[in-house]
């Protein structure tokens, strides 16, 4: 292969050879991605269920604590992030992360007050159970002749009866 005349040079070819490379990837920087993980707990122990969000400029990724109380976001652009941390019950928490993370960071939760966690709530209203029924006298006093007595009705006000035969 014959090359024009002013790319006869080996260093030339080199240094034109690195910079196609160079553009065909492109500069990295800010535009690397990492998997950023971390926990949620309440009193040393794993929070399931709470939500994490995290926030950069215009994007939102959020997901969901699992069993040991464990999140992972996928796929985040490296640089400083906003995680969000929330769950009913407990006040929300906010902390800025640089991605990707040294160590992954642990959220300890905090319990709201009792007057917080209900405030809204309609009170609930709990019925007093009524006393039943007196029970009727249907048994006769006195059995009459050639018949077996029947016993006695425990429960004459509701429930489940005995069925005479």
């Amino acid at each position: 292969m014959r090359f024009p005349r002013c790319l006869r040079s080996p260093t030339l070819r080199r240094h034109l050879i690195a910079a196609v490379l160079f553009f065909a990837i492109g500069q990295r920087s800010g535009v690397a991605a990492s998997d950023h993980y971390g926990q949620v707990t309440f009193a040393g122990l794993p929070v399931p269920g709470a939500t994490v969000v995290a926030i950069q400029g215009d994007t939102k990724r959020t997901t969901v604590t699992d069993q040991q109380g464990v999140y992972r976001l996928g796929n985040l652009a490296d640089g400083s992030w906003t995680i969000r941390v929330e769950m009913v019950g407990f006040s929300p928490l906010s902390e800025t992360v640089m991605i990707p993370a040294s160590v992954p960071p642990t959220f300890a939760l905090k319990l709201l007050p009792f007057g917080e966690i209900t405030a809204g709530l309609q009170p609930l209203v709990v019925e007093a159970p009524q006393a039943p029924a007196a029970p009727s006298p249907t048994v006769p006093a006195s059995p009459t002749r050639g018949t077996a007595p029947s016993p006695p009705l425990a429960n004459a006000g509701g429930g489940f009866q005995r069925a005479r035969r």
